[in-house]
């Protein structure tokens, strides 16, 4: 499999859906369909079409919200993700799922994708474009992550705290 990506028919167009991200050979990989079909590979976040300069949400981020919405019967729940100071490396993601609140129509970038609704506020978004969201299931924690975030210099064991990178 090529370090930039594999497809499986060559051909890559906005029809390309991020799904989830795997690892192969030790490496992180976006995986793609098209049409629920055809599957494509991609090493890095800025090589999947059309979504470099945005926000990625993988299918396994958008089915918990829809469980989450499910669980608590409740139609309006979404996910916000924030970047706010703090965590061992300056800045730090934080994930909350609001029930009753509404976005703030200037300050908020509201996504809806696959039947559920993500908000982040648009200096959170400057931090965060490129990245991808994923929700990942280990025996240790279920949470929502972000992987891959072109703005991070260095980031903490942990994950959750990061420190941007200058002159973004």
């Amino acid at each position: 499999m090529p370090a930039s990506g594999y497809c499986a028919n060559g051909k890559v167009d906005s029809a390309w859906r991020p799904t989830r991200s795997h690892f192969f050979q030790g490496q992180l990989l976006y995986r793609v369909v098209k049409n629920g079909e055809q599957e494509c590979y991609f090493s890095t976040a800025a090589d999947l079409p059309n979504n470099s300069s945005s926000i990625i949400f993988t299918t396994a981020c958008c089915e918990r919200i829809k469980f989450l919405k499910q669980e608590k019967q409740n139609c309006h729940l979404h996910l916000r993700i924030s970047v706010e100071s703090g965590g061992c490396s300056g800045f730090q993601y934080n994930f909350s799922i609001e029930e009753n609140s509404q976005p703030d129509s200037e300050n908020d970038y509201v996504v809806e994708q696959e039947g559920v609704t993500v908000v982040y506020d648009r200096i959170s978004g400057e931090f965060l474009r490129g990245a991808t969201v994923d929700f990942v299931e280990e025996m240790i924690r279920s949470s929502f992550v972000v992987h891959n975030n072109p703005n991070v210099e260095v980031g903490c064991g942990c994950g959750v705290s990061f420190s941007p990178k200058v002159g973004r």
